[in-house]
């Protein structure tokens, strides 16, 4: 593996220029509360800034011998399209750029381009990794196919440490940027104690309210 080339502080101030990292009182995809949130979206609705970032993660990656890129919908789905474009520029291949999608049951589906990834070498990006469920349900559904998969890359890692490369169960887990966030279970939020108003424009904050209403004219 080679490193990238952007430091830290680079990575760092590309998430602060673009307000990407939020703070207040938020509602987690899995449901744990938490006093910081990265919006994803305020990074990848900037084509250059998305580039830069993508070129980084390709070029840690680009003597992997990689074939097939693929990302979890939604928010993998532009970041594996713009690493799979610079790891064609770097190696010379046309590599694919597949994406999952949710069944029914919310669970990750590999439904297009089964036939592209079958037996080859295959890097699954990802946006915010908080408990790895996402990823892991990505591979799940990606080795069913006979997909190679030589490891993961994710833009953050919010999971503190919890989730790693043995946890997934593959050989490299790496992330741009990494993040100690404490994830509060909902009964035991010191938030909430505070009352401290839940944010409903991020995160999973509105749909939390409609089951807690008494939770929702916190000032």
């Amino acid at each position: 593996m080679e490193n990238g080339l952007l430091t830290a502080a680079e990575i760092g101030k590309i998430f602060a220029d673009k307000k990407a990292i939020l703070e207040g009182h938020f509602v987690y995809s899995a449901g744990g509360h938490g006093d910081v949130y990265v919006d994803k979206s305020e990074i990848t609705f900037w084509p250059y800034e998305t580039g830069v970032l993508c070129e980084d993660i390709a070029r840690q990656w680009h003597k992997e011998n990689i074939e097939v890129v693929i990302g979890p919908a939604i928010g993998g789905i532009k970041l594996a399209d713009r690493v799979a474009e610079w790891l064609a520029k770097f190696t010379g291949k046309v590599i694919p750029a597949l994406y999952t999608e949710k069944d029914s049951d919310g669970n990750q589906v590999l439904k297009r381009g089964i036939d592209k990834i079958r037996g080859k070498n295959t890097l699954i990006i990802e946006d915010i990794v908080n408990t790895g469920g996402s990823l892991k349900d990505t591979i799940r559904a990606c080795s069913i196919f006979g997909a190679k998969i030589i490891g993961c890359h994710a833009l953050v890692d919010r999971s503190s440490g919890k989730v790693t490369a043995e946890t997934l169960g593959v050989q490299i887990f790496l992330a741009l940027k990494e993040m100690d966030v404490v994830n509060y279970n909902e009964d035991k939020c010191p938030l909430c104690e505070a009352e401290i108003p839940i944010n409903t424009d991020r995160g999973h904050g509105a749909k939390y309210l409609k089951k807690h209403p008494e939770k929702a004219n916190w000032k």
